[in-house]
């Protein structure tokens, strides 16, 4: 997975490969590493490369991909084009996701756009909104402690990303999960 994430292109060629072989013998585990890949990008080029090898792997969201680019939700969430991604969006959120690619694709993923993105300060307000959206849409469905770390994240980027990270808290915090304990309603408290 961490070759993804390289400038050289014969390696992320060679990765990418490498990772739709060992998907279709263990999707689980591709999964996971996908999922910490995208935790570590900082370019949209890495994460086409990720949604390539999302689209060409078997998992309970196969409902998103497809071979035909223009039909893939999965391919469309990393699209050159900012309006691919939007509709992209809507699509995910209007699907039924299980908690584990929540998790592992769509916090990721979101987090990368909202705050890690080496071209955020280029993206307009209204594909911002869509992001901040679609993560706070799947919050609820999250365990409490993603939940909590989804929130701890964003409360330490208040200082260098304000205005988004506070947009984004407060739509999260809308969107709690069901059934919170008296000891997870505290921590909220502060």
């Amino acid at each position: 997975g961490h070759f993804l994430l390289k400038e050289d292109i014969g390696l992320k060629v060679a990765a990418t490969s490498a990772l739709k072989s060992l998907g279709v013998q263990f999707p689980e585990y591709t999964h996971k590493i996908l999922g910490v890949v995208i935790k570590n990008a900082s370019q949209e080029e890495q994460i086409r490369a990720i949604m390539q090898v999302w689209n060409e792997i078997p998992s309970g969201i196969q409902h998103l991909a497809s071979q035909d680019p223009d039909l893939s939700v999965l391919l469309n969430l990393a699209h050159l084009q900012v309006h691919r991604r939007q509709r992209a969006f809507t699509s995910l959120k209007e699907s039924q996701v299980q908690p584990e690619f929540i998790k592992e694709l769509i916090v990721p993923l979101m987090n990368f756009y909202i705050l890690f993105s080496s071209h955020k300060k280029n993206y307009s307000e209204n594909f911002m909104h869509h992001c901040i959206t679609l993560l706070a849409d799947k919050a609820w469905q999250m365990s409490w402690r993603e939940y909590s770390k989804l929130l701890k994240l964003y409360l330490r980027h208040l200082e260098d990303s304000e205005k988004t990270a506070t947009k984004a808290l407060a739509m999260v915090l809308q969107n709690l999960p069901p059934n919170l304990q008296d000891t997870q309603l505290a921590f909220l408290k502060g």
